[in-house]
């Protein structure tokens, strides 16, 4: 089970709570959390600079809409920099459909408010199930491709051998 270093960005000192609550005293399916590696901004630009300074976070839990600079425009910069490749995104947010379709592809979920620490925790733990199996179906995809083209070649070179 991998441990991660994770980022929780909200303006709201009781959502953080929350969700580090959630994070220390719950079993996950592939991750594990420890206090050491739970770090907290109160906002996107807080966000950004630890993400920035901070190379082993490797999941961002971000509200939408914070002081500025909201969640959409966090991971806009994320991307534009590359930060986004090294990290697993989850998005938090009262209302799902405030979550712009072109940064949706760059977060594995979105869990809605309001929430408590288990119902968190079992919706967090559903993302990752299925982030997981997504990851598995790419990878038999791949697999089986590039099977298709090794099979392909060996044919060709043995036509012309």
């Amino acid at each position: 089970m991998e441990t991660l270093e994770v980022l929780i960005a909200d303006d709201s000192p009781l959502v953080l709570k929350i969700i580090t609550k959630a994070l220390l005293e719950n079993s996950f399916s592939h991750y594990a959390f420890e206090s050491s590696k739970i770090h907290c901004a109160q906002d996107g630009m807080e966000a950004f600079e630890m993400i920035r300074k901070n190379k082993n976070i490797s999941m961002l839990i971000s509200d939408i809409n914070m002081p500025h600079l909201n969640g959409d425009e966090l991971v806009e910069i994320l991307v534009d920099t590359g930060l986004h490749k090294k990290m697993q995104t989850v998005f938090i947010t009262t209302d799902e459909s405030k979550i712009k379709s072109t940064i949706k592809k760059h977060s594995i979920g979105t869990i809605v408010k309001p929430f408590n620490p288990a119902s968190f925790a079992t919706a967090l733990n559903d993302i990752f199930v299925s982030h997981h199996e997504t990851k598995k179906d790419i990878s038999k995809k791949k697999t089986k491709y590039t099977s298709h083209i090794t099979r392909a070649l060996k044919e060709v070179f043995h036509t012309y051998a």
